[in-house]
């Protein structure tokens, strides 16, 4: 029972009094002690919906009510992350929700689960005027400035291309920039932008990256490993590419990058001839 408390406060001034009626809040503790069913939007709109149980009553869970912009809804996880392990609305096959209430939990937390509307296909000319070669409906993790991926990463979904070379570069200046890399850079897919402003942070005037930013602004810059090799892949569909090798910004090791033969897809690395060798270059975004 909802319980509301009331307290009659009486100032007294010159020649009258004042009344004055302060309620607190409801007592929620009824509440609190129930069973219940917390629905998260993971990421859409709107607050967390409770359901409480009722003790005896078949449990139904509810309809979605959230949305999510440029998502569809396919269905609730007890994970964050996880597989869909209901659909909205079902009331069957639940036992595994009322083996959990019947151990005396009071909290069941369900997790909207999303799909990824695409709205460009590969081969579409992306919103940065290039070419789109590669999508992920799941994201994948853009490393920015500080290259760390946090609790709240930075989603890209898309890759686009520029649909031309914009030259045969070096990776570093010639004549000694070559001695500020000594490190390995990250490889993954979504890491190429965080190299190639580390490639820029040591050699300011990198033909590679510097051409790279130059073509289209900040957004652009020199692919990973991994985003090469993608681009590799589709090089049929973006075109004007030379059976010739193109550089990734991933350095590999001590004054070592990899590249790639467009040839035959081949990784090889740059230990026989060095960083300065100028070698082919395509811009690529994320979106």
């Amino acid at each position: 029972m909802n319980i509301i408390k009331k307290f009659l406060i009486v100032l007294l001034t010159t020649g009258f009094c004042t009344l004055m009626l302060v309620c607190t809040s409801s007592d929620n503790s009824e509440n609190e002690e129930k069973q219940k069913i917390v629905y998260h939007s993971n990421n859409g709109q709107r607050e967390n919906i409770v359901q409480y149980i009722e003790a005896n009553v078949p449990i139904s869970l509810i309809q979605n009510e959230f949305t999510r912009e440029g998502y569809e809804f396919i269905g609730w996880s007890q994970s964050l992350t996880g597989d869909v392990q209901y659909v909205g609305g079902q009331s069957e096959n639940l036992d595994d929700i009322y083996k959990i209430l019947d151990s005396g939990i009071l909290t069941i937390n369900l997790h909207a689960r999303w799909n990824f509307i695409f709205l460009y296909e590969l081969g579409d000319i992306g919103p940065g005027g290039g070419i789109v070669f590669y999508r992920d409906g799941a994201g994948f993790q853009f490393l920015g400035e500080d290259g760390f991926v946090t609790d709240n990463p930075t989603i890209k979904h898309y890759l686009e291309a520029a649909p031309e070379d914009v030259g045969i570069l070096g990776y570093v200046t010639a004549g000694g920039a070559e001695s500020l890399f000594i490190d390995g850079f990250p490889e993954d897919i979504g890491s190429g932008w965080f190299n190639t402003s580390i490639i820029l942070n040591r050699d300011p005037d990198s033909p590679a990256a510097t051409a790279c930013k130059e073509y289209g602004g900040d957004e652009w810059f020199l692919p990973s490993k991994w985003e090469l090799y993608e681009l590799y892949k589709q090089k049929d569909l973006v075109g004007g590419f030379y059976n010739d090798i193109y550089w990734s910004s991933s350095l590999f090791f001590v004054n070592i990058a990899w590249f790639i033969d467009f040839t035959n897809g081949e990784f090889n690395d740059d230990s026989t001839f060095g960083l300065s060798i100028p070698r082919r270059v395509r811009p690529i975004r994320a979106f």
